[in-house]
């Protein structure tokens, strides 16, 4: 249930692609997806203002960093954001009890993001040992491809608490914790930073909300079986580097996320028609609108590419990677920058 397993991002195109795989769609795509309207798709822009409590948050993690605050143990009151709760849940799918979703006897960080946002915003205000229930829908690419899309009721226990106390801010201690001499600059800052902060969350909420609507609108009429076998084997190329950067066999990786081969393989495969579909609909609407990565604009990411990570050149970057995921990493930035431009506030 943690929210680690809800997105695979397609930042990893790169990462793992593998050597000498191209995977651009150099074909009619018209045989295999039917675009829908991708020309003023609706959104909605939400507040970025800073509240009172998202500003006290923003200075508690700044007083942790430089070693302020006493943690207390509380047995009973209400959970607050930033509260690191024990609990023991049951999940429950359409009534039956499912052991896999299932944990007693957890700790949770309230608002690190750690789980899904439903679970999480739901242990807000909620009494230590209350007993309650929560309604927690799972992401349409959730790893346990059957819980995908799918509500869960979990029941839920909280055992008991932990809160950090900090003191009371002065302007000794701002200039302790940051650049400025007096509490008042240190905040009047800090709002600012998360002003924008905010707006970049937001400019790519609203990207994410419009793209993901313009690959709804699209219909599949067939899927490449070439494509999907790239890319359900790129998924298993993620989760190996993974497990082997945490020093396990693909296996005892699996076995240690409660995932079975056999979940895994459902979900490769359902990662493979998911991204196959997404990739399809950015290189039918670059077709339709003549978006193009020059060779200046793939020079200069492959360069970055082999700056961040290690490469002494282009070339040698380019003998591990191949040159047609760099150039799908920029159509990508420059079809969704398209269908945003087109689309329309409410």
């Amino acid at each position: 249930m943690k929210k680690r397993w809800s997105a695979l991002l397609l930042a990893a195109v790169l990462i793992l692609g593998g050597c000498g795989q191209r995977r651009l769609y150099d074909f009619d795509l018209s045989k295999y997806i039917t675009l829908g309207d991708y020309k003023g798709i609706c959104y909605e822009r939400l507040q970025d203002t800073v509240g009172e409590e998202e500003l006290q948050n923003a200075i508690n993690t700044d007083f942790k960093e430089h070693g302020y605050g006493t943690a207390q143990t509380l047995e009973n009151g209400v959970i607050k954001s930033g509260d690191t709760v024990s609990l023991s849940y049951e999940g429950y799918l359409n009534g039956e009890k499912k052991s896999d979703i299932s944990a007693e006897n957890i700790t949770i960080t309230v608002g690190n993001g750690e789980y899904l946002e439903d679970f999480e915003n739901g242990l807000a205000d909620r009494n230590i040992g209350e007993e309650f229930s929560l309604q927690v829908s799972f992401p349409e690419d959730y790893i346990k491809v059957a819980y995908a899309g799918k509500t869960v009721e979990y029941k839920v226990v909280i055992h008991s608490a932990t809160r950090m106390a900090y003191p009371k801010l002065d302007d000794e201690i701002a200039a302790q914790i940051s650049d400025f001499t007096d509490v008042q600059s240190y905040k009047e800052a800090k709002i600012e930073s998360l002003k924008k902060k905010k707006l970049e969350e937001e400019n790519d909420r609203i990207e994410q909300e419009v793209w993901q609507k313009v690959v709804d609108a699209a219909e599949v009429k067939e899927y490449p079986k070439k494509q999907l076998e790239t890319l359900a084997d790129r998924c298993r190329q993620q989760f190996e580097q993974t497990a082997q950067n945490n020093q396990q066999t693909f296996s005892e990786y699996l076995k240690d996320n409660n995932i079975t081969n056999e979940e895994f393989e459902l979900y490769a495969q359902s990662y493979a028609k998911r991204y196959c579909k997404d990739e399809m609909v950015m290189y039918a609407i670059a077709r339709n609108e003549n978006l193009q990565a020059s060779d200046a604009e793939i020079e200069s990411l492959a360069l970055k590419y082999a700056d961040n990570y290690g490469y002494d050149s282009v070339k040698e970057l380019y003998k591990a990677y191949d040159k047609a995921l760099i150039e799908q990493t920029i159509l990508y930035q420059k079809v969704k920058d398209f269908v945003v431009a087109q689309a329309m506030a409410k």
